[in-house]
């Protein structure tokens, strides 16, 4: 499987470093508007092609697949264009700011028969994807409450702090909350509220989500970006509880009886990243003729930026280049 990139920023640095451990995957091409920035991850890491051009990265025969590396707001417009030229399309997540996008972008993709993904890197962790197991096989009963906590001080960092990259805790980190919170609960909350603080450019700078659904279950959310805070989750059952270390790593997974003892602990590979899952995913997909991921379906991104379209609807945060 060869791949192209559009980007060349941190994430697309640290996926080109995860990619180099698997076996078929190859980066055949990447594109930055800075043609310096191209060039200098072109010869660092070995990359045949690079370009300032995103039609001559897409026009590349030997592509299969266009992974989309660059800010959120870009996402729309980069994965549009790779679609256009008939490639299979990856992109980082959240995949657009906004359902109309995603729902645009996937009826192309589903006219073209090409695949389109998002790379949301938690789904396809084993740590994350035996909370499936653990629902199914009843180990701590039925699941009754989520404490999802994610965050850090982000200040510094420019796109997340600027409204017209589309900045703030809910589109780069709370989505993460929101995400575990469907894999346990599903979709079919019953009622929401939220509490936000909005800073000096217009974004969320940190902000509380409260679900509750028809089971007596509920699920409380909060994300920062501007302190340091657990970056941990804590699922409860009738018989016992789930601690999980970070939402969006899930580097490790713990299983407690009603008597809190430990009963199991679920791990991930600690010789890799945890973004190399998406990768060997993406290979099967591709070669079985799947056009979406069963670990993160379409429906689940759908889902996802319905809610954010609301949320962000109540506190009146829009985005300058978006429809929402």
């Amino acid at each position: 499987m060869n791949i192209g990139i559009i980007g060349s920023g941190n994430i697309a640095r640290t996926v080109i470093k995860a990619l180099e451990k698997l076996n078929d995957i190859n980066i055949s091409g990447i594109y930055s508007r800075n043609i310096e920035n191209a060039g200098q991850l072109s010869r660092q890491f070995d990359i045949p092609f690079y370009t300032d051009s995103i039609e001559k990265l897409c026009q590349r025969k030997e592509i299969d697949v266009i992974y989309i590396a660059t800010p959120h707001i870009f996402h729309f417009e980069h994965c549009k264009k790779a679609l256009s030229y008939h490639k299979n399309v990856i992109c980082e997540k959240p995949m657009t700011i906004n359902a109309e996008d995603a729902r645009e972008l996937i009826h192309i993709a589903q006219t073209n028969q090409c695949f389109i993904g998002e790379a949301f890197w938690t789904c396809f962790n084993p740590v994350f994807q035996q909370i499936k197991a653990i629902k199914k096989n009843g180990l701590i009963g039925d699941f009754k409450s989520l404490i999802s906590n994610i965050g850090g001080n982000g200040l510094a960092t420019p796109r997340l702090v600027d409204r017209k990259l589309a900045g703030g805790a809910l589109m780069d980190i709370g989505i993460y909350n929101i995400n575990l919170m469907y894999e346990v609960f599903d979709t079919q909350f019953i009622k929401n509220t939220s509490t936000w603080i909005q800073g000096e450019s217009g974004v969320d700078l940190q902000h509380n989500l409260v679900f509750t659904f028809d089971n007596q279950a509920s699920a409380s959310l909060s994300a920062t970006i501007q302190a340091k805070t657990l970056n941990g989750a804590v699922i409860s059952g009738t018989n016992g509880y789930i601690l999980i270390d970070h939402v969006s790593e899930c580097n490790k997974l713990e299983v407690y009886n009603n008597q809190r003892e430990l009963i199991q602990v679920v791990a991930k590979e600690p010789n890799l990243t945890g973004y190399e899952y998406e990768f060997i995913k993406l290979k099967e997909c591709l070669a079985s003729g799947k056009l979406e991921f069963d670990e993160m379906p379409i429906e689940r991104t759908l889902n996802i930026l319905k809610l954010t379209d609301q949320i962000r609807q109540e506190w009146q945060l829009d985005f300058p280049s978006a429809s929402t």
